[in-house]
C-alpha cells in the first residue's frame, strides 16, 4: 500500500507546486527553494496541458463529473444535446475541413459572434449564448487563461436579450384572453382545452409542468398544485387564482371521476390530469401548441390577432404575470408564484408592465388634444421673448 501513497502524495505536491509556479511564477518559486536549501538544479516549467479537440471536448461535456451537464435535469441535457449537435454542425461547415478541430479554434470571438449572429431573434440567440456559456465553463476553463475567459463571458458571450428594447415579453390584452375562451369551447376536446387555458393563465406554471400533472399533485386545501420548475429536480407548490382551480377540480371529476371506485387510491392518484385516451400517459406539449396555434388563427381571421402575434403556453404564462403586478401584488411575491430562484428574473415582467403602461397612456384623455397655438409656436414664443 505504500507506493500507491506516495504517489498520491506525489501528484498532490506536483499539483500544489504547479499552483505556486502558476501564481508567483518559476523563477520566484525556484529562488525561495534554493534559499531553503531545497533545490539546487533548474527547476522545469510545469508542461502545458493538452489542448482537446471539438470530440474530446465533447465527451468531457458529456461523462466529466465536473461539467455542468452532468448535474443538470434530463429535460435540460436533452436541449444541450440538440444545442450542441447544432453548434457542431456550424463549425464543421465554417472552419478549414481537417481530422481534428482543436477548441482554441471554435472559442475564437469571431468565430462564436458568426454562429450567434446568423439568429436574428433575440431570445434565439441567447439560447445558443446560454449553451456556449455552460459549455466553455465546462470544457476550457483550464485550456484558456482568466483574462480570455472573461473576456468571452463579458463581451462575446454576455446574455443581452434582456436588455433589448424589441425583447420586452408579450403579454395577451384582455380582449384576446375572453376571444380565446370563447373560441376555445367550440374545439374539439372542448372541456380539456379550456381547462388547459384556465390552469396556465391562473397559475402561471410551464407547458411541461402543465402536461405532467397528476391527480396526486392537487393541493386541494391550498388551492394550489405540485410541479417541478425549470431546472429543479423536486417538486414545489404553484398557486393558482380561486377561478382557475374551480376549473380544473371540476375537470378532474368530469374526466377520471367514475375511476375512482375502479381503481385503488394509489393507481387513482397516478393518473395524469390531461392524458391520452387510454389514460396510461400525458399529452405530449405539441399538443398544448398545436390547440393555441390554431386559436391564433381564428383570432387571425377576427382581427383580434395580428400575424405578428405570437401565442404560446408562455404568452399564458407572461400574461399571469403583467395581470398579477396590475392587480397590485409586489415583484417579490411575483418571484415565489413564478417559482423563480431570483427577483432578477421576475423583473422582466415590470420592463413588460412600463412598456404596457405606455402604451395605454396614448390613449388618456389629454394624450392627443390638438392645440391651437401649437399650429403658430414661433408666434407665441416670440411674445414670451419680447
Amino acid at each position: 500500500m505504500a507506493a500507491p501513497r506516495q504517489k498520491l502524495k506525489n501528484v498532490e505536491l506536483n499539483e500544489q507546486l504547479n499552483d505556486l509556479i502558476g501564481k508567483f511564477g518559476t523563477k520566484l518559486v525556484e529562488k525561495q527553494l534554493k534559499e531553503m536549501g531545497l533545490a539546487n538544479k533548474e527547476m522545469e516549467a510545469p508542461k502545458p496541458k493538452a489542448i482537446p479537440t471539438l470530440d474530446e471536448a465533447e465527451d468531457i461535456f458529456y461523462n466529466s463529473s465536473t461539467s455542468y451537464y452532468m448535474h443538470k435535469r434530463e429535460v435540460t441535457r436533452k436541449g444541450y444535446k440538440s444545442e450542441l449537435k447544432t453548434f457542431k454542425n456550424f463549425c464543421k461547415e465554417n472552419l478549414p475541413k481537417k481530422s481534428r478541430t482543436l477548441i482554441t479554434e471554435i472559442f475564437k470571438p469571431d468565430f462564436l459572434s458568426e454562429y450567434i449572429n446568423q439568429y436574428k431573434n433575440g431570445g434565439t440567440r441567447d439560447k445558443k449564448i446560454t449553451f456556449l456559456r455552460v459549455f466553455l465553463k465546462s470544457v476550457a476553463l483550464d485550456i484558456f487563461d482568466k483574462k480570455q475567459i472573461n473576456n468571452l463571458l463579458r463581451n462575446t458571450l454576455k446574455v443581452s436579450g434582456k436588455n433589448a428594447e424589441n425583447d420586452v415579453p408579450k403579454a395577451l390584452t384582455p380582449k384576446q384572453v375572453e376571444f380565446l375562451f370563447e373560441t376555445v369551447k367550440e374545439t374539439t376536446s372542448a372541456i380539456r382545452n379550456y381547462t388547459i387555458l384556465w390552469v396556465l393563465i391562473g397559475s402561471g406554471i410551464r407547458v411541461n409542468g402543465l402536461v405532467n400533472l397528476r391527480i396526486e399533485d392537487v393541493c386541494w386545501e391550498d388551492q394550489a398544485i405540485m410541479v417541478i420548475p425549470k431546472g429543479k429536480e423536486t417538486k414545489e407548490k404553484f398557486y393558482m387564482t380561486p377561478v382557475s382551480f374551480e376549473v380544473l377540480t371540476h375537470y378532474i371529476e368530469f374526466r377520471h371521476g367514475n375511476k375512482k371506485k375502479e381503481l385503488s387510491k394509489a393507481k387513482y392518484e397516478s393518473i395524469f390530469i390531461f392524458s391520452s385516451n387510454t389514460n396510461s400517459r400525458a399529452i405530449a406539449t405539441s399538443t398544448v401548441r398545436e390547440m393555441m396555434k390554431s386559436l391564433k388563427m381564428k383570432g387571425v381571421q377576427a382581427n383580434i390577432f395580428s400575424e405578428d402575434d405570437t401565442l404560446s403556453p408562455h404568452i399564458m404564462r407572461h400574461t399571469f404575470a403583467l395581470y398579477a403586478l396590475e392587480s397590485g401584488i409586489d415583484i417579490y411575491k411575483i418571484q415565489k408564484l413564478l417559482g423563480h430562484d431570483s427577483v432578477d428574473t421576475t423583473q422582466t415582467y415590470l420592463r413588460l408592465f412600463s412598456h404596457q403602461l405606455k402604451e395605454e397612456l396614448k390613449k388618456h384623455r389629454y394624450a392627443n388634444v390638438e392645440l391651437e397655438f401649437m399650429t403658430n409656436k414661433e408666434a407665441l414664443y416670440g411674445k414670451f421673448s419680447s
